[in-house]
């Protein structure tokens, strides 16, 4: 995976776009909060970061989005 192709945090800028929205409507969900539901499949499980990226794959992302994957509770 070659993450240049996404640019400078692009992943990052978008979802500090919408999450700095006034909107009261606005809602963030993430994946893992809905894998905790009962009736969703769980074919692609929260963590699977950990087990099929390679070390510097893992390091460019927490790299390039830390700060927005820290603010939602996938980084520590």
């Amino acid at each position: 995976m070659n993450l240049s192709t996404f640019g400078e945090s692009v992943w990052s800028n978008h979802v500090k776009s919408w999450i700095q929205s006034v909107d009261p409507r606005l809602l963030v969900v993430r994946y893992e909060d809905l894998l905790a539901q009962p009736l969703l499949s769980r074919s692609w499980r929260a963590g699977v970061r950990r087990e099929r990226l390679t070390p510097a794959q893992a390091a460019a992302i927490e790299r390039d989005h830390g700060a927005q994957m820290r603010r939602y509770g996938y980084l520590e």
